[in-house]
């Protein structure tokens, strides 16, 4: 079968490496697939962490994507090489290997301190010497050995099959060779394709196979999670230059003449994709800003694009004209607080002509009069008081300062009248 060039899934070995010796990415992908739960296996054994695990693996496949094997299993070949990897860098630092079973095989690293079995050591450790060596040889080191079958079969257990157990009563399959070497992919093409033909014509041999990949699986535990393989795999295609190409952007339609653009008067696009400005170009003041708002304010629509100059009066603080208010809506009443500028920053109040208490809720101008005693108040005029209070900030953000003049939110005494609030002021007089 000719290898595609999307989809390696039913190909042989052997096309499947001739696919990644040519550059195929996704040929690579599927040997990963096909051989990941070995190599994870083999490095579980020896590296305590996950992320050592994943660094091992990183390394074994790498090497695969570079010099793919010739003539050998693949799987046999990912064994040896996770061991030879995992190894390497236990030697490296002088640790031992987290499996007790497995330390038998390194005399040179430290034994782990191990001070109770899972399941699947004690079974190893009950085997007998030549079936215990030869699982780990096979296991391990991709090594074959005849006691393999025999080893992967005490550790499968009874047979819970009826159907198994019948089958392997008439047709025992005693006489096939290799079986163990097949199951765990270190069989070589020859042994590989007897076994295959006798598990397909002999149920027997079939029942057999199932109990030695029982047996297997008790040995491997847990498999490697899919998000391991999307990091090694884009990994090593990235570093060796067999990314997937990047798509091309989609181009950006021209504006027709005339029509309404979604970039603000300063070249800044609007906050969603369905959020375009006005056709006039111009803002509205309390999207810009929450804290600019004017609660007594109309809609957007209602104020001028081009505000009107005003006459700038002396600041009484810094003694330099004040900056126009170009979004006020009411003008100051006579006798009341000086009108802030919602676009600059926030200053200071300066305190009117006649005031006995200190203004300014920044703390900037003070008067040196002591406070006035706090006197009673009638809970009806407070309660009143508050429900007016929440009516007029109603609109207003959830902030901890107060819109008018920045101020800390809370219930100061005598609060001066925020600038364009006139009108509500006056309502609730």
């Amino acid at each position: 079968m000719a290898a595609s060039p999307q989809d390696f899934r039913r190909v042989t070995e052997p096309e499947l490496l001739d696919a990644i010796r040519g550059g195929q990415a996704l040929a690579l992908a599927e040997a990963y697939h096909r051989v990941v739960p070995a190599g994870h296996a083999v490095a579980r054994r020896l590296m305590a962490g996950a992320g050592e695990v994943e660094d091992v693996l990183l390394e074994v496949f790498a090497q695969l994507w570079r010099t793919p094997p010739v003539g050998a299993p693949l799987e046999g070949w990912v064994r040896r090489t996770t061991w030879g990897v995992a190894a390497d860098l236990l030697r490296r630092g002088g640790t031992a290997p987290s499996s007790p079973s497995a330390s038998g095989l390194l005399p040179d690293l430290p034994a782990p301190d191990v001070r109770f079995l899972d399941a699947a050591e004690r079974a190893i450790s009950e085997l007998p010497d030549d079936e215990r060596r030869a699982l780990l040889l096979a296991h391990d080191k991709g090594v074959a050995s005849d006691a393999l079958v025999r080893a992967l079969l005490a550790l499968a257990g009874p047979e819970t099959s009826s159907s198994d157990r019948a089958a392997l009563h008439e047709d025992g399959c005693d006489n096939l060779v290799g079986l163990g070497d097949w199951c765990l992919g270190v069989a070589d093409s020859s042994t590989h394709a007897r076994v295959e033909e006798a598990i397909a014509e002999r149920p027997g041999c079939a029942a057999k196979s199932r109990a030695v990949r029982r047996g297997r699986r008790r040995v491997e535990g847990l498999p490697a999670t899919p998000d391991m393989g999307q990091r090694i795999l884009v990994s090593i295609l990235t570093a060796g230059g067999g990314s997937a190409p990047v798509a091309a952007p989609t181009p950006v339609a021209e504006p027709a003449p005339g029509a309404a653009s979604s970039a603000g008067p300063i070249g800044l696009e609007a906050d969603g994709p369905g959020e375009a400005m006005p056709a006039d170009g111009t803002a509205d003041p309390a999207m810009a800003d929450p804290a600019m708002a004017d609660p007594a304010a109309g809609p957007a629509s209602a104020q001028p694009t081009t505000p009107e100059p005003t006459s700038a009066e002396p600041d009484p603080l810094l003694g330099e004209p004040a900056a126009a208010d170009p979004f006020a809506v009411d003008a100051p009443t006579a006798g009341g607080p000086p009108a802030l500028d919602p676009t600059g920053p926030l200053e200071p109040l300066a305190a009117a002509p006649d005031a006995d208490a200190p203004t300014g809720p920044l703390g900037a101008v003070t008067d040196p009069t002591p406070p006035v005693p706090e006197r009673p108040v009638d809970d009806g005029i407070v309660a009143a008081a508050g429900a007016d209070a929440m009516a007029d900030t109603a609109d207003l953000p959830a902030s901890g300062l107060s819109p008018a003049s920045g101020a800390p939110a809370g219930p100061p005494p005598a609060p001066a009248a925020p600038a364009g609030c006139a009108t509500a002021c006056a309502a609730h007089a």
